[in-house]
């Protein structure tokens, strides 16, 4: 007997950049929130886990989102700025510890950003072009890099859309990685990091 290919449709739809940052940007702000409001230990517990969970779950994909979208030249720039913007919210926390004294407060404070951003993402972010290309939604691509090229003033020849396509059709092993010395160094001192 065979099994269907079909995907449930639950697991379909957190399947995507902007779908994983969403859904994950409102589990950090909602989760923020609700541990603000709730005084049981375990449920504490619970919640600081699920903000956790979502603070990971929006940043990662956005880092990766911002390499997608940039250019080979400007990929690094892209991830620089990435963990710029998180500095600076790291920096914005120390002054509003001094002024608001509560920790519920400020836990309400801090998440409620989360969520802002969630509603503006919905509205105002595409999908990942690379990550579309690399399910076969083409036509979705080609829109959404139509646009980029629209707002960076540029014309995109449709050679280049074929071009991404053909090279996403390429299978790479990951242990590929550890065989060019560059790559290998890179990675370990990588996942040192992390």
């Amino acid at each position: 007997m065979q099994r269907s290919k079909v995907q449930s449709p639950v697991f379909k739809s957190l399947i995507g950049r902007k779908k994983v940052i969403i859904v994950c940007l409102f589990l950090q702000g909602s989760s923020g929130i609700a541990n603000a409001l709730i005084s049981n230990i375990y449920a504490i517990y619970v919640l600081r886990f699920l903000n956790a969970v979502g603070g990971s779950g929006s940043y990662i994909p956005s880092v990766v989102f911002a390499a997608e979208v940039s250019s080979a030249n400007n990929r690094m720039k892209s991830n620089v700025a990435t963990h710029m913007i998180f500095a600076t919210g790291l920096v914005i926390i120390f002054p509003l510890t001094y002024f608001v004294r509560t920790w519920k407060t400020l836990m309400i404070i801090i998440s409620i950003p989360s969520l802002v951003f969630a509603i503006v993402y919905i509205c105002f972010l595409d999908e990942s072009p690379r990550w579309l290309l690399n399910k076969k939604r083409t036509k979705d691509a080609n829109i959404i890099l139509s646009n980029i090229a629209k707002l960076n003033e540029k014309v995109l020849p449709q050679t280049e859309i074929v071009n991404i396509s053909s090279s996403n059709n390429k299978r790479v092993e990951t242990w590929k990685m550890f065989t060019i010395p560059q790559l290998r160094k890179r990675t370990l001192i990588l996942t040192l990091n992390w």
